[in-house]
């Protein structure tokens, strides 16, 4: 369910709804610059950076995890492939890293920095961590790279999301089911319920609609996970409704982010402060109780 362009990308809009922002301007121009990308889960970091390079005919993507990738060598092979490739053809190669928070600083100075300062490569990174705490101040100031902070989904946005994987019948919730019904409905009460309760997470929504419809076709009969159908043209006379309750089954409660030691410990610590300071006993039991 990944948009496949800019235009097609739902949310975000601080970073482009606006034609002059530099991404947008960036894309017309066929010239993309490095960048960072700092969001919590599920907002869209890589979506955003495969659409980005989808959109320019003249890049190529590469995407690494800094979890599993081991930093040296595999930057060298990336690097060594994107200045031959440029050479023939004079496309140019986008190397997205997600969790670049993973590397360490030593692998960022002596891996990264020098490709990015060459110009071998466009580089982008995702990170779930604050970029000043976790990544070289090199790579944030002398190479003029960009971080750019994406905010948590607002529920209209999961909404709409949630709304094209329920009519997409190539990518969407029939490939979850293994069969084509002839219908299927997702009534707007279970739309709403995932997207208030999500937390702004559009692949915790994803991932609850998901397991909701699949509830609901094994309520009709069907086991997903011994009759799937290898023919998904082959439509099944069936109409699959998902209800409410199979929506608060799969998402059982409401989904908080909270990181004992990072970005959204001391955000907590803010909320709960400004309760104290303004003489709110009610927003203060809250955020304590948020926090335990």
């Amino acid at each position: 369910m990944r948009p496949h362009t800019l235009n097609d990308v739902i949310g975000q809009d601080c970073l482009l709804s606006d034609k002059s922002f530099f991404l947008r301007s960036a894309v017309e121009a066929n010239c993309l610059p490095s960048f960072i990308l700092w969001g919590s889960p599920g907002t869209g970091k890589t979506s955003i950076a495969r659409a980005i390079v989808n959109s320019c005919p003249w890049y190529r993507f590469v995407s690494l995890s800094a979890v599993t990738a081991g930093v040296k060598d595999v930057i060298s092979d990336v690097v060594d492939e994107a200045k031959r490739i440029h050479i023939n053809t004079t496309v140019r190669t986008v190397l997205f890293v997600d969790e670049v928070h993973r590397f360490n600083k030593s692998d960022q100075l002596d891996s990264i920095l020098p490709v990015i300062e060459d110009g071998s490569i466009v580089f982008i990174g995702a990170t779930t961590e604050n970029p000043s705490f976790h990544l070289i101040k090199p790579l944030l100031s002398h190479c003029n790279v960009r971080v750019l902070i994406l905010n948590l989904l607002e529920p209209v946005h999961i909404a709409a999301i949630l709304r094209r994987a329920c009519d997409d019948r190539d990518k969407g919730l029939v490939c979850s089911l293994g069969f084509m019904p002839k219908e299927i409905q997702v009534s707007d009460e279970v739309v709403e319920y995932l997207a208030q309760h999500c937390h702004g997470n559009a692949r915790v929504a994803l991932n609850a609609l998901e397991i909701s419809s699949i509830t609901a076709a094994a309520r009709l009969g069907y086991n997903i996970g011994n009759n799937v159908l290898d023919d998904l043209d082959k439509n099944v006379d069936v109409v699959l409704s998902v209800n409410i309750d199979d929506a608060k089954q799969a998402l059982q409660s409401k989904h908080l982010s909270y990181d004992k030691g990072g970005e959204d410990h001391y955000k907590l610590i803010r909320a709960l402060h400004k309760p104290v300071k303004g003489s709110d006993e009610n927003a203060l039991i809250y955020w304590h109780c948020r926090m335990l």
